[in-house]
C-alpha cells in the first residue's frame, strides 16, 4: 500500500477501530488525523522491542503483526493481530518498558501517534481521554 491515504479514508477506518470509534468524527478530523504518521514494516521487522520505552501508539492499518508478551510470573503469550489492532497503548499511562516484542508477520502498514501527542489529546479532549481510557481498561481486563 502506498503511504498516500486520504484524511477521509483514515477517518472511515478509525471509526471502525475498537477503542477509537467512540471519538466523534469531527474530533478525528480536526485533532487526530492531522497528527498521524504512517509507517510500513517488512515481514520479521521489529515494531516494538521488549524492554524499550514506549514512544508511539500503533494502529494496524494493513497486514498482520504478532505480539509476544512476557508476564511478571514468567509466562508468555503470543497474539496474532489483524487490521484495526492497537499496540503501545499501555505506554500511554504506565511509563514502564514494553513487556512485548511486536513484529510484522506480513508486510504491514501502521498508523502512528507519538506518546506526547496522545497525552496532549487526552489532556485537551475529554472524548479522546474517554476513548483511550476505555481501550486501556479493556486491555487490562483481558490480562487479568
Amino acid at each position: 500500500m502506498e503511504n498516500l491515504v486520504t484524511a477521509e479514508e483514515l477517518i472511515n477506518f478509525l471509526a471502525t477501530v475498537e477503542g477509537l470509534k467512540e471519538i466523534p468524527t469531527e474530533d478525528l478530523d480536526a485533532f487526530v488525523v492531522p497528527l498521524i504518521s504512517i509507517a510500513t514494516y517488512e515481514t520479521g521487522q521489529s515494531i516494538i522491542a521488549r524492554g524499550s520505552m514506549g514512544s508511539h501508539l500503533f494502529i494496524l492499518y494493513e497486514g498482520q503483526i504478532r505480539a509476544n508478551v512476557s508476564y511478571p510470573d514468567g509466562k508468555s503469550r503470543h497474539f496474532i493481530m489483524e487490521k484495526g489492532s492497537i499496540v503501545g497503548e499501555m505506554s500511554l499511562v504506565s511509563n514502564l518498558p514494553a513487556r512485548a516484542d511486536v513484529v510484522a508477520d506480513k508486510p504491514s502498514t501502521l498508523l502512528l501517534l507519538d506518546i506526547e501527542t496522545c497525552q496532549s489529546l487526552m489532556v485537551n479532549l475529554w472524548r479522546v481521554t474517554r476513548a483511550f481510557a476505555g481501550l486501556i481498561g479493556r486491555r487490562m481486563a483481558n490480562q487479568a
